[in-house]
């Protein structure tokens, strides 16, 4: 243990010593930007899709670029919101050095749901982050040594990656978490809660308007696509490839739609004791062939006589929409996402069908102390066809004959933390103060395995149909010159199956800008 630990020192240092800047990113998961991107975007102050992330640095600082801070109306918490964000995105002078920029120290216990706010995945994790960029490339390099992993990896590097820069376009190699959708406790189809996979994107990196006659309607608009590698020893399919792409845009200053699919594919059948076999004598087919089915959509083994052996993978599809009151007595904004987990048999060309369903909704409103307060509630129902009680499916949201195991990796669901055949409600209320203190406090109430009617041993967060509630509080800031987080919480689930939601749960996260 001694020898690791110096191991990851001398890892930490030559990060810091050869690694990079502030980086090409704004990366998920650090909820503060998001709230002041959020809250700029429903007051008019920018324009540009905030419901895919990350998001590139050089996106935000186009559409800040024309704004005065001084002639922003209304609040002055818009006013503090905009210059913490100028600050986040600033490129700094030092940009092209290979420095050491951020490490943080986290220490407690996750609860058993995850959302794009969780400070940490495990009780004890020491992370460093350094590179460089210039307007061609940038890299950056994060080192994280994890002190009780579930997974039995102490050492990652999840939030590096590689990028250059081509005209409009970002190619980057990378292990950055990713959030498809306007959902804030989390997405139907890809998420924060499971750790990123190994993988190659492609993005588009300012949003601006397209000049060609009918597209140029569609307003400011961004495209994103990656495919990532899978982890080895899965119940069904080892080493998967698993592809993801999204368009959004914004064809109205109060209307943002999206477009988003995903596919699990290729793989390699590895019987793991304890699990059920794999088919006799059946290999799923891998190769361009296989390929191009997924991307047309023609993988399912009721459509076109395809059978077993060759079904690519599984897919889903859908889309989503975030709608902002153009009323200012009215500061609300509601959204919503559907996403399909099949295609239709009654339709020629291959579309969604068999939804899962998102809803949500938010407002804010300014103290008289100049701080914001922000109101959330949002309902999430990960059950095939939803919205038809009487012909819900419980066996087939987030899995196929294929990978039976499920939408998953590193043993969390893609999509949403939930898991699937899940009904479940959240609510929240934070307040942001002038000086980027934030704080607040959230509740959630579901069921988990609530259609499937038996033992589930393939869920992340129960064995069988379960009841959760929690309540939880959070506070970020400064304390003697630190920066910190911190995050406390009650779960209750019943019965109370692995991976037990249940008890006191906690984090405690200090960070420090170099």
């Amino acid at each position: 243990m001694r020898w690791k630990a110096s191991w990851f020192v001398v890892l930490v240092m030559w990060a810091g010593s050869s690694a990079q800047a502030a980086g090409l990113w704004l990366q998920a998961g650090d909820r503060a930007v998001r709230d002041d991107l959020t809250l700029l975007m429903d007051e008019g102050v920018l324009r540009l899709p905030i419901t895919t992330w990350p998001i590139p640095v050089a996106d935000v600082r186009a559409a800040m670029s024309g704004v005065d801070p001084d002639a922003i109306g209304g609040s002055e918490a818009l006013r503090a919101a905009f210059l913490r964000l100028g600050a986040r995105v600033a490129d700094r002078a030092d940009a092209k050095e290979w420095l050491l920029r951020e490490t943080s120290l986290s220490i407690g216990r996750a609860g058993l749901l995850r959302d794009d706010g969780t400070l940490a995945r495990d009780e004890g994790e020491l992370r460093s982050s350094g590179g460089t960029s210039n307007d061609r490339w940038g890299m950056t390099i994060t080192a994280e040594k994890q002190f009780a992993p579930v997974d039995g990896h102490g050492l990652r590097f999840d939030g590096s990656d590689l990028t250059i820069r081509w005209g409009n376009w970002l190619f980057s190699a990378n292990t950055m978490d990713r959030w498809y959708g306007p959902g804030e406790e989390g997405s139907l189809i890809l998420s924060t809660n499971a750790r990123p996979m190994p993988q190659l994107s492609l993005d588009r990196q300012v949003s601006t308007r397209s000049s060609l006659p009918i597209l140029r309607w569609f307003g400011p608009w961004r495209f994103d696509a990656h495919v990532g590698v899978a982890e080895s020893h899965r119940a069904d399919l080892s080493n998967s490839r698993f592809m993801a792409m999204r368009l959004v845009f914004q064809p109205l200053p109060i209307l943002e739609l999206g477009i988003s699919r995903s596919a699990q594919f290729c793989g390699q059948f590895e019987h793991l004791p304890g699990w059920p076999a794999p088919p006799p004598g059946q290999r799923p087919k891998c190769g361009l062939k296989q390929f191009r089915k997924t991307l047309v959509g023609n993988d399912n083994t009721a459509i076109n006589g395809i059978t077993f052996a060759d079904q690519p993978g599984n897919q889903m599809a859908g889309f989503d929409a975030r709608v902002t009151s153009p009323f200012q007595y009215l500061p609300v904004a509601v959204y919503a996402q559907l996403i399909g987990e099949d295609v239709s048999h009654t339709s020629t060309v291959p579309v969604p069908s068999k939804f899962l369903g998102l809803l949500g909704a938010e407002g804010w409103d300014y103290l008289a102390s100049g701080s914001v307060v922000r109101a959330r509630v949002e309902y999430s129902n990960t059950t095939c066809k939803f919205a038809e009680p009487s012909t819900v499916q419980g066996a087939c949201a987030y899995r196929n004959s294929l990978f039976f195991a499920g939408y998953r990796y590193d043993f969390r669901n893609i999509g949403y933390s939930t898991d699937a055949n899940s009904e479940f409600w959240m609510a929240d209320v934070s307040v942001t103060r002038l000086s980027g203190e934030r704080f607040g406090v959230k509740l959630r109430h579901g069921t988990f395995d609530k259609n499937l009617g038996g033992y589930d041993p393939y869920s992340s967060v129960t064995l069988a149909m379960s009841h959760y509630n929690s309540a939880e509080g959070y506070w970020s800031g400064q304390l003697l010159g630190q920066d910190l987080s911190l995050q406390l919480g009650w779960e209750h689930q019943q019965p109370d199956y692995p991976p037990h939601g249940q008890g006191a749960y906690g984090m405690l996260q200090w960070r420090k800008a170099l």
